[in-house]
């Protein structure tokens, strides 16, 4: 090509031809630049583009996964919550239990003490009486 771009700056009869020739040269020569890059760039795109769908398969088997272990630990936290129900309502009912007999216990302690006061109340009054009646009859 350099041949035959002097051939024909040799054939140019005014500094304008050449002038012209010189630009033509120019510009075939950034046209040529342009055309390489832009073959680099779409080899370079095609490669990313494998590797984009090769990565998009990727993450949509990932997803996937994160979808089936988003599922999996909302089962596993929905049966820890029924575990912690059930635990916890056994133990309301357990501790209401306890401190129903505790307090049954207290009222029957309660009340055979007061039957014994009464008792020997009783016992009391009785003997406070026949005492009185011996004094009396002396």
């Amino acid at each position: 090509m350099n041949a035959e771009v002097e051939k024909l700056l040799a054939q140019a009869e005014t500094p304008l031809h050449r002038s012209l020739i010189l630009i033509l040269m120019e510009q075939t020569r950034a046209t040529l630049a342009l055309t390489s890059s832009v073959q680099q760039i779409a080899a370079s795109f095609a490669e990313h583009r494998v590797e984009f769908t090769t990565h998009k398969e990727m993450v949509a088997k990932l997803d996937v996964k994160f979808d089936d272990h988003i599922v999996e630990e909302g089962g596993l936290l929905t049966w820890g919550l029924r575990v912690f129900s059930v635990v916890s309502g056994m133990l309301v009912f357990i501790v209401g239990l306890f401190g129903w007999y505790v307090v049954r216990h207290v009222i029957d302690v309660n009340q055979t003490q007061q039957a014994n006061i009464d008792a020997n109340n009783n016992r009391l009054t009785a003997l406070e009486t026949l005492i009185r009646e011996i004094a009396a009859r002396k």
